[in-house]
């Protein structure tokens, strides 16, 4: 299917990201990956690796202007990259006092403002593309909110950080699709919540809320995007596809 493309993805060593590498690899495109980390698993199959700490935007300028010079063409570029918080973020989660502006600050950095600067510094290497294709990853909480009670009774959270940072994306898909349109076509997924064998409890909670009765998968959110990035999709630009089991429409 993409045979003779070329796609940059962030956050290639997250989970989303390197199964998306490696769909994509599969199908014969060439892979730019970048992540903070030196290397990553199955890196052997990128045709670039660049590695990057995204909530440094110096950094980033830096990294999108090196993109730019050194690889032509890109066909297609995917922001997958995001700050999910870990138990030594501080600020991150808690109660709505608990958590920390700066912290915030930081998810938006790496979530939303490290992607919109890649994308300035490819311009160049998107004109050079047929049908060039952007799909930014968001989140069922970048238009949902919370409820509170599938956490109850276990040591998971929510952060407000992420949910604003995920926001931005998708308002920053519906401007970009106007701006770079028709040339360029920009799209945002909206996975829900994807098992990584949480606790039993929160998972029994929240298969029940989901019209498919599971919670999805990595390859789920894969077949989305792949589906924006491919000609497939020629006529869809400005939006937000939710790839949540339905649990949106309940």
């Amino acid at each position: 299917m993409f045979e003779n493309k070329r796609f940059v993805i962030t956050g290639a060593a997250g989970y989303v990201g390197q199964a998306l590498m490696l769909k994509l690899a599969h199908s014969g495109a060439e892979v730019i990956a970048t992540d903070m980390h030196t290397r990553i698993d199955n890196q052997e199959i990128c045709s670039s690796y660049y590695q990057c700490d995204l909530a440094d935007l110096t950094q980033v300028d830096i990294l999108g202007k090196k993109i730019a010079s050194q690889e032509g063409i890109v066909d297609g570029f995917v922001h997958s990259a995001s700050l999910v918080g870990t138990s030594n973020t501080v600020g991150w989660t808690g109660d709505f006092l608990s958590q920390k502006v700066q912290t915030m600050e930081l998810a938006y950095r790496v979530n939303s403002l490290s992607g919109i600067s890649l994308i300035q510094n490819l311009m160049q290497n998107f004109s050079l593309a047929e049908q060039p294709s952007i799909v930014l990853v968001s989140s069922i909480y970048g238009s949902l909110g919370i409820q509170w009670d599938l956490y109850e009774g276990t040591s998971m959270s929510s952060a407000l950080g992420y949910g604003m940072s995920k926001a931005a994306l998708e308002q920053a898909a519906k401007y970009l699709a106007t701006a770079l349109g028709p040339k360029i076509r920009v799209n945002c997924v909206a996975p829900g919540g994807l098992w990584r064998d949480q606790p039993q409890l929160f998972v029994d909670r929240y298969t029940t809320r989901t019209v498919l009765k599971r919670m999805g998968t990595e390859e789920d959110v894969v077949q989305g995007i792949e589906y924006l990035l491919s000609e497939n999709s020629r006529y869809i630009t400005g939006q937000t596809i939710m790839i949540d089991g339905g649990w949106s429409v309940c």
